[in-house]
């Protein structure tokens, strides 16, 4: 697999476009430069791997109910449940920080977004 997942990155670097199909997600993160998400056959998402970076997944954990959820450009609810809620992110941080320090979370859990994240929202745990 190692081989392969080479071949496709040295064939993606010299401008030949390879379709690469996987359930991998670690080898599709590593060998695209473009992720599109099927599902039951039809397109649902497509997005470049340097969109996809800038992403993050935010955790928050409160005593008892979280707050409203933020009205920034790019937040998504994932989960919002007594005691937490979870955020899908692709803005600017400086406002998301901004957020967080009004709504002062117990704990905090800021990860890269990472295929799993659009995976999930397409197909579930």
């Amino acid at each position: 697999r190692d081989l392969l997942i080479e071949l496709v990155c040295q064939a993606r670097d010299s401008g030949q476009a390879v379709l690469f199909s996987s359930h991998i997600l670690p080898e599709v993160e590593k060998a695209c430069g473009r992720v599109i998400v099927l599902r039951s056959g039809r397109l649902v998402h497509s997005q470049t791997m340097a969109e996809l970076e800038n992403g993050r997944l935010v955790t928050l954990r409160y005593q008892g109910e979280p707050p409203a959820p933020p009205s920034l450009p790019g937040a998504s609810i994932r989960e919002r449940k007594a005691g937490q809620m979870v955020i899908e992110y692709t803005g600017p941080m400086p406002p998301l920080m901004g957020w967080l320090a009004q709504h002062e979370p117990e704990g905090l859990r800021i990860e890269p977004l990472g295929l799993s994240a659009i995976y999930y929202r397409f197909h579930g745990d």
